[in-house]
């Protein structure tokens, strides 16, 4: 179960990582007077990407086994989640995505790059972190929809988690609750 909800990360990851250099590239060139490429560069591609895919298999790992999400935690995760996105983006991922298209680091200003990316990545947090945040809001909902509510032991019972912010156990009576209020 745990590399599994990994996968997914790994998937929505992926797909986070494409949607946000479409919007980035079509947000950018709007500013910038005129729409060039509907698809964006590609050394774009390679710097974005792979930040997101092991984030968000790293999250889907990390919330698999911390049951309780408060919003204090998810901004705090939401914070860090941006400030590294954008700091390996702006900085390493920059630089081998320019390497890979332009065929070497000749002609790149590796100092401008690692300096400027840095900055870039703090300036920026005030937008970053709002869209991490709505990002991780959607891969929890994600996770969510495709997670079990119960597992069955080897010894022959059934455990089921029941999520809310209360404490406490409950005995067998509380599966007719649950299966009164969420049955299909």
């Amino acid at each position: 179960m745990k590399s599994y909800l990994g996968i997914k990360g790994m998937i929505f990851g992926a797909g986070a990582g494409i949607v946000t250099v479409l919007l980035f590239s079509f947000i950018s060139q709007a500013l910038a007077g005129g729409i060039i490429s509907v698809l964006g560069e590609q050394w774009l591609y390679m710097s974005v990407i792979p930040p997101f895919i092991v984030a968000f298999a790293w999250l889907g790992l990390t919330f698999r086994r911390n049951k309780e999400l408060f919003a204090k935690k998810i901004w705090f995760i939401s914070l860090a989640c941006a400030l590294l996105i954008a700091l390996y983006s702006g900085t390493a991922g920059a630089l081998l995505g320019e390497a890979i298209s332009r065929g070497g680091f000749e002609t790149l200003n590796v100092a401008g790059t690692l300096g400027w990316g840095t900055a870039y990545a703090v300036i920026l947090l005030p937008v970053t972190v709002p869209y991490a945040r709505l990002l991780i809001g959607l891969f929890i909902k994600f996770l969510k929809k495709g997670c079990r509510m119960g597992e069955f032991m080897d010894y022959g019972t059934m455990e089921i988690e029941k999520f809310f912010s209360g404490c406490g156990f409950y005995d067998e009576k509380e599966m007719d609750i649950l299966l009164k209020e969420f049955a299909d």
